[in-house]
């Protein structure tokens, strides 16, 4: 790096750290005062609260790091203008595109620690406070999870369970129809009254397989199926109060899962979307600072601007997530609107007047 690009991080990572420590311990103040008394009622100590706090803090940190991003660079971009740096690096030919270079660079970094970061430690701490959260507050077993009016598919097969307990591993009531090979007619019908998985097949207890076609019916006190479903995939989006707890890459195999399942994952490859350009949006905070700087001088003005910019940020985001999560738009689009619409907007308005001077 040159100089000016080793001042600049160096001044940036202070007031980073600075920002950044403030919000997480307003963050971390408000969820705890709010969750005390409910701690407190299910006999929990000081320190079972502050283990709570300690693995929800890695998410926390992830989930403010744009804000914090933006907040830093508009209050050192007002330092530098406060100080005449930014006059004396015009005067020396230091051109406006060049801070923006380096921005966007050095935004570009923190984006992809931020993924990294969020897929490791914070997906694994939040998981973690969830399930303490659960079972030590709520006194819930999960273990004892069950789903409830549950529908998949396997191949030419349809299958309704009225209540499966996916980590013990059994069920009560089971219904299956077995279609032919366009799927027009029901060949098949089986009812059970239980069930019990075992690796790649289910056993079922009194059992009554029908026959459309002859009319015939049979009753067997047990009944193997070769049936492949891992009802584990369901329970994790019931057990998950957020898709975007699961990292990356069990997000991807769990999709994959209820894909074949024959399961709405609309919701799901929209939060697959959406992590990524989460940590992307790192950068668009850089082009929004930028844009905060080129308005005014004022440091007050300008961080009621950059909170106003977050606010409106984190809304426009949390709308198309959640127009992608309904299928009114693709995923894709849900997952990266909000990011890139704004994105698109600081170029335009920041580089657009540059461009048209340019010879």
């Amino acid at each position: 790096m040159s100089l000016l690009q080793r001042y600049l991080v160096k001044q940036n990572m202070f007031l980073l750290l600075l920002v950044l420590s403030a919000g997480t311990a307003i963050y971390l103040l408000t969820d705890l005062i709010e969750r005390m008394d409910v701690f407190m009622d299910a006999g929990l100590g000081i320190k079972d609260m502050l283990l709570y706090c300690l693995l929800k803090l890695p998410m926390i940190i992830s989930q403010i790091l744009p804000a914090v991003f933006l907040l830093a660079l508009v209050l050192q971009l007002n330092i530098l203008e406060r100080s005449r740096e930014l006059i004396a690096l015009r005067a020396g030919g230091v051109s406006p595109l060049v801070l923006a270079r380096f921005v966007l660079i050095y935004g570009l970094i923190w984006a992809v620690g931020q993924l990294f970061f969020s897929q490791a430690a914070g997906s694994f701490g939040e998981r973690a406070a969830a399930r303490m959260w659960q079972e030590q507050v709520r006194g819930k077993d999960l273990n004892a999870q069950a789903i409830s009016g549950l529908w998949f598919t396997e191949g030419a097969r349809v299958f309704h369970l009225d209540t499966a307990y996916p980590n013990q591993g059994t069920g009560q009531g089971l219904l299956m129809y077995r279609l032919d090979d366009k799927g027009l007619s029901i060949e098949e019908i089986i009812r059970a009254e239980s069930f019990t998985i075992e690796k790649k097949r289910w056993v079922l207890n009194n059992a009554v397989r029908i026959l459309p076609g002859s009319f015939a019916a049979e009753r067997l006190p047990e009944l193997e199926l070769p049936i492949r479903q891992d009802l584990k995939a369901f329970a994790t989006v019931e057990s998950v109060a957020r898709p975007s707890a699961l990292p990356l890459w069990e997000l991807s195999a769990l999709i994959s899962r209820l894909q074949k399942s024959g399961s709405n994952v609309e919701g799901l490859r929209t939060a697959w979307h959406g992590k990524l350009s989460y940590a992307a949006s790192i950068m668009v905070m850089g082009l929004v600072a930028l844009l905060i700087s080129q308005v005014t001088s004022n440091v007050y003005k300008a961080m009621g601007l950059s909170l106003l910019g977050a606010f409106l940020f984190y809304s426009l985001n949390t709308w198309c997530s959640a127009l992608g999560e309904r299928g009114l738009v693709p995923p894709p689009v849900g997952g990266w609107l909000g990011v890139l619409l704004p994105g698109g907007i600081c170029l335009a308005v920041l580089f657009a007047p540059r461009l048209r001077r340019s010879p």
